[in-house]
């Protein structure tokens, strides 16, 4: 059957503007991620600016700005939500509540809300036009049913990814055996900057003004999408004309993407093919004769914590910029080591996969 979307859900706008209490409770959407309903992060250093949604344990939380990102998940406590998000309840009588956060991160939903959309920079859904769109719901025995193996399928891959956590874990453990601890400067081991084992820019945005822009078949990356060693095909594409007429720069395959900005600071991927990415993020064109990109990620993901520590501490800063990471120090380390450790971490990954 086919309905409209507020047939379908309850949209909370219950409001408060934040104390410093509620820090400890705050889901931001840069703590929602991808793919999963779980939130594993979710609190502020201080008090968050501006009214923020009142949420309840088992809310269905959704990013209403930059909708392309698919970032959907369930509250898992009572406490306060972004307003750049929607706090949605199901309605009983329609959808299943098993089945509801399923429907919300549906292509059916999710192209829907990308088409709807407003705005250049940071497309944002308003309610008003979301609320008038019509989707088609299955039957409610059907819905119960197809829940009940969607969440057997969602908890299998959860399981799936605390195996692949623990292997990461361990390869961690690994690294710090070879190589001792990256971050610290005082061991006497020799030290280099990151300018000098690759070539290192920036991206860009073309013109949102510019749809056709973005219907093309150029992988363009956020910094938000780099979640993996390889990276898939990212949400959203571009054509040759948009990387003309804009800062947007196509890099060969074999590069990786570093993010710079918010929680998205140092995250990593590789490119398997020809892609650009947005200005949110960092690429190294390796020189492929004094490192392995793969032990650099390693490197770099074993220093993240202490560098976006040190970056943050007595600020509220949460970005990087080009010249900090190109001046970042790693390890000095011979090729031929690199290298024996990347070919245990790809025995891991292969095991992973």
């Amino acid at each position: 059957m086919r309905f409209k979307f507020d047939q379908i859900a309850i949209n909370s706008t219950a409001k408060k503007k934040p104390v410093p209490e509620d820090a400890a409770h705050y889901i931001g959407l840069e703590h929602l991620i991808p793919g999963t309903f779980d939130i594993p992060e979710w609190g502020s250093e201080v008090a968050p600016v501006g009214e923020k949604l009142l949420m309840k344990k088992g809310d269905v939380l959704f990013g209403r700005r930059r909708a392309y990102q698919r970032k959907v998940g369930i509250a898992p406590f009572d406490g306060i939500f972004s307003a750049h998000g929607m706090v949605l309840r199901p309605r009983p009588e329609v959808v299943d509540e098993k089945y509801f956060p399923f429907f919300i991160s549906s292509d059916q939903f999710m192209n829907e809300a990308v088409r709807i959309s407003v705005g250049s920079l940071s497309p944002t859904i308003n309610w008003g036009t979301l609320k008038n769109c019509e989707f088609d719901l299955p039957p409610m025995d059907e819905q119960k049913k197809l829940a009940e193996l969607l969440w057997a399928a969602n908890d299998l891959k959860e399981s799936y990814k605390k195996a692949i956590t623990a292997t990461d874990e361990m390869l961690k453990a690994k690294f710090r055996e070879m190589f001792g601890d990256p971050f610290d400067e005082d061991d006497g081991k020799p030290l280099i900057e990151l300018s000098k084992l690759g070539v290192w820019e920036s991206g860009g945005t073309p013109s949102r003004r510019r749809t056709d822009y973005f219907e093309g078949d150029i992988n363009w990356y956020s910094a938000g999408e780099l979640n993996s060693l390889y990276l898939p095909p990212s949400v959203e594409k571009i054509t040759e004309e948009a990387v003309v007429n804009s800062a947007a720069k196509v890099w060969p395959a074999g590069c990786m993407l570093v993010g710079m900005y918010d929680t998205a600071a140092l995250k990593m991927g590789i490119i398997t093919k020809p892609s650009a990415a947005n200005q949110a993020c960092a690429c190294i064109q390796p020189y492929h004769d004094r490192v392995d990109l793969i032990w650099l990620r390693y490197v770099l993901e074993l220093m993240k914590p202490k560098v976006l520590m040190q970056l943050r501490k007595g600020t509220k800063q949460k970005n990087l910029s080009l010249s900090v990471i190109k001046n970042m120090k790693v390890p000095s380390v011979p090729l031929s080591l690199q290298r024996e450790f990347v070919a245990i971490a790809d025995k891991a990954e292969s095991a992973k996969a």
